[in-house]
C-alpha cells in the first residue's frame, strides 16, 4: 500500500511539473501571437492542474485573444464558442462579458447580446465600446430612452468621438419628432408614422403595399427572404431633413431604419416605389454584407430599382471619365457629401460600374460577392472569388468603354 501512496504523490508531481511546462509554452504562442495554438496547450495544462489560477487566468487571455482575431476578421462565429468557454472560467469579467456580446450581436442572437452588454458594463462602467455596441443595440430593438442613456455614458468615456455624438444628437431628434407617432406592422414591416398628418394613412397603406412588393422583388433577386421586421419611419420633408440631417435632395435613408420623406403621398406613385425599392436593397445589402462599400451598396440599390443605365453613362461621359475617382477611393458614403454636382458623378459612377459587372459576368455573381464580404473579405477579394476575375482590372476594362 505504501509504495502505491508514494507513486500517486510522484505522479501527481509530474503532473504539476507537466502542467507548468505546457503553460510556459502557452505563454510564449500567446507572445508569438498564435493564440488559437496557445489555447490548446492552455487546456491541456488546466486539465492536469485545475486548481492553478495562473494557468486558467492565461487561458482566459487565449480565449480572449483568438475571439478578438475572429471578430476582426468578420468570423463571429468563431469567436462565440471562444468567448463562452472564457465566460465560464471568468464569469464576473466585464471584458468577456463585451466580447461575447459583440460575437452574438453579430450573429444576430440580440437578447443574447443584450444580456452580456449589459453584464459587461456594469462589471466595467468604463468599457466606453460596450456603452457604444448597447446603445447601438437597444436603438436598433425601438428602446430610445435606453440606447441615449448607454449613448450618454458612452460619451462621458470618449468626449471627443464624433460620430458617437453625432449618433447621440439624432437619436435625441428622433425621440423628439416621433413621440407621437404610432405604429402599424405588415408580415415584414414595422411601420411607424404620425397618424395626424393630411393624408396619412391613405398613403401608409399604399407604402405598405409597396414595402411587400419590394420584399419579393428585391428578396428574388438576392436570394434571400429574411423574416423581418424591417422598421420603416415615414415623415414630412421637414421632419426627414430634421431626424437625418441630410440635404434637400436626398429621396430616402437607411441607416439600420428605412426613412422615408412622404409628406401627402402627392409625389407620384412611380417615385415613391423607385425609392421604396432603392432602400429596401440598401437593407438586405447591410444584412449580406454589413462593410460593402457605398459604391456598390449604391450601384445595386439603383440597378434594382430601375434607374436608366444610359443617363448614368451620359453623366459621366460630361465628366471626363479619366478623371473618374478609382472606386476604391470613392467615400464611405455619399448621403452627407457636399453639392449635389459632385453627389449626381457619384451616383452615376457607382450606378453604371455596378450594371457594367452585373451584365458582364451576372447580378448573382454580386450577389456572391457580397456574401463572400460577409464572410470576412473585403469588395476586391470577395469579387475575385465570386467571379474569377480582378476588380481593378474590370474597373479598367470598363473605363475604356466611356471614351
Amino acid at each position: 500500500m505504501a509504495w502505491l501512496l508514494i507513486g500517486v504523490l510522484l505522479l501527481a508531481l509530474g503532473g504539476e511539473d507537466e502542467a507548468i511546462r505546457l503553460n510556459n509554452e502557452g505563454v510564449e504562442l500567446l507572445k508569438a501571437k498564435k493564440p488559437a495554438e496557445a489555447v490548446a496547450v492552455f487546456e491541456r495544462a488546466l486539465k492536469l492542474s485545475p486548481d492553478q489560477s495562473r494557468i486558467r487566468g492565461n487561458l482566459v487571455s487565449a480565449l480572449m485573444d483568438d475571439a478578438v482575431v475572429a471578430l476582426n476578421a468578420s468570423r463571429p462565429g468563431d469567436a462565440e464558442p471562444r468567448a463562452r468557454r472564457a465566460r465560464e472560467l471568468a464569469p464576473e469579467d466585464g471584458h468577456v462579458a463585451h466580447v461575447l456580446g459583440t460575437a452574438l450581436y453579430r450573429l444576430e442572437k440580440r437578447e443574447e447580446a443584450e444580456a452580456e452588454l449589459k453584464r459587461a458594463v456594469k462589471r466595467d462602467p468604463g468599457n466606453g465600446q460596450a456603452q457604444d455596441l448597447l446603445g447601438t443595440l437597444l436603438y436598433q430593438k425601438e428602446d430610445l430612452a435606453g440606447a441615449i442613456a448607454a449613448w450618454e455614458e458612452a460619451l462621458k468615456l470618449s468626449p471627443k468621438d464624433e460620430a458617437l455624438r453625432e449618433r447621440l444628437d439624432k437619436a435625441r431628434r428622433e425621440r423628439e419628432v416621433e413621440k407621437d407617432f404610432i405604429q402599424s406592422d405588415t408580415g415584414h414591416f414595422r411601420v411607424r408614422f404620425d397618424v395626424s398628418a393630411p393624408r396619412r394613412p391613405q398613403v401608409v397603406q399604399g407604402v405598405m403595399d409597396l414595402l411587400e412588393d419590394a420584399y419579393n422583388v428585391v428578396g428574388a433577386e438576392f436570394g434571400d427572404f429574411p423574416p423581418g421586421p424591417f422598421t420603416v419611419i415615414l415623415y414630412n420633408r421637414s421632419e426627414f431633413e430634421g431626424v437625418t440631417g441630410t440635404h434637400g435632395w436626398v429621396g430616402g435613408l437607411f441607416d439600420g431604419k428605412i426613412r422615408l420623406p412622404v409628406g401627402d403621398g402627392t409625389a407620384g406613385k412611380l417615385d415613391l416605389r423607385q425609392t421604396v425599392l432603392h432602400e429596401y436593397t440598401h437593407a438586405l445589402v447591410h444584412r449580406l454584407a454589413p462593410r460593402c462599400p457605398a459604391w456598390l451598396n449604391e450601384g445595386l440599390a439603383q440597378l434594382l430599382e430601375g434607374r436608366s443605365e444610359a443617363e448614368s453613362l451620359a453623366t459621366l461621359r460630361r465628366a471626363k471619365p479619366d478623371e473618374l475617382t478609382p472606386v476604391a477611393d470613392l467615400p464611405s458614403s455619399f448621403a452627407r457629401v457636399p453639392g449635389r454636382d459632385q453627389v449626381t458623378l457619384l451616383y452615376a459612377q457607382s450606378h453604371a460600374f455596378t450594371a457594367h459587372l452585373a451584365r458582364t459576368w451576372s447580378r448573382r455573381t454580386l450577389v456572391e460577392t457580397l456574401r463572400a464580404m460577409g464572410k470576412s473579405a473585403d469588395v476586391a477579394e470577395a469579387f475575385r472569388k465570386a467571379a474569377g476575375a480582378d476588380l481593378a482590372d474590370a474597373e479598367k476594362n470598363w473605363k475604356a468603354t466611356l471614351r
